[in-house]
């Protein structure tokens, strides 16, 4: 696809699911996974996500975000 990346799918952020005009890309895990830092991410190994304590890669705050 020519269509540019999603700047809020990496946070999370992102509300439009499969009607966002930008791509949606996996794999580069430069967020920390926010279900991991509560212990709730399932998705092991397969996740997107960073599954490591590093504070420079803290997701954002959807709220914070909103506003």
């Amino acid at each position: 696809s020519t269509a540019a990346v999603c700047q809020f799918y990496p946070r999370g952020a992102c509300n439009k699911g499969a009607s966002c005009p930008y791509r949606h890309v996996r794999g580069d895990r430069t967020i920390v996974c926010k279900h991991w830092l509560r212990g709730l991410c399932k998705k092991g190994d397969q996740c997107e996500f960073l599954h490591e304590y590093d504070m420079t890669k803290m997701p954002e705050c959807y709220f914070y975000s909103r506003f």
